[in-house]
């Protein structure tokens, strides 16, 4: 038993004769949706009773981020082509308009996140996120459920295709200007 009073009695989680409810908040897309579903079946089928509240993309940010206005959050971050996770991480960003929608405070994290920032060697930053990483993994203040793949076949035949980090579907064209097929010059009567 915890000592909220909770107890897990086989496969579900009891205290005396009241059940497990939760709102899981997520943004109004076919995806989100989807995989809110999913963990809805999950969380039914250990006994908690789970209601899914899909906001429209425009409004999940003033109306259900910013306020801090969910119980459970299904949300995706991108983080961009620096991987500086200070802005999701560090207590300081806790409180609207930062992004840490976990609520997380950890000082030694909070150190670590600030140090990386100060450093300008990749090692060092490597290693401080490293850390950081260890510290989330052992704290769990956020499942990680998926990172997205995006596969983008290309015809042998392109040349001058050169693949670079791609952060946002729409990168794979950063270099678009070079790609060229091999022809043959004809000569036209």
């Amino acid at each position: 038993m915890t000592e909220n009073g909770w107890s897990l009695e086989g496969e579900y989680l009891k205290k005396k004769d009241l059940q497990f409810k939760i709102k899981l908040t997520t943004v109004d897309q076919e995806e989100f949706v989807k995989i809110a579903n999913l963990i809805k079946e999950d969380w039914n089928s250990i006994g908690a009773e789970v209601t899914i509240e899909a906001v429209p993309k425009e409004n999940i940010d003033k109306d259900i981020i910013s306020p801090r206005n969910y119980e459970a959050l299904l949300y995706g971050e991108i983080i961009g082509y620096d991987v500086d996770p200070f802005a999701f991480w560090h207590s300081s960003q806790r409180e609207a308009p930062g992004v840490n929608i976990a609520n997380y405070a950890n000082r030694k994290v909070d150190q670590l996140l600030e140090d990386a920032r100060k450093t300008a060697d990749p090692n060092i930053r490597t290693q401080k996120y490293k850390e950081f990483q260890q510290y989330l993994y052992d704290d769990l203040p956020a499942i990680f459920l998926y990172n997205p793949t995006y596969t983008y076949p290309i015809y042998k035949k392109i040349k001058g295709f050169e693949l670079q980090k791609i952060v946002l579907p729409s990168d794979r064209f950063i270099n678009i200007a070079n790609w060229y097929i091999k022809t043959q010059k004809k000569l036209f009567k």
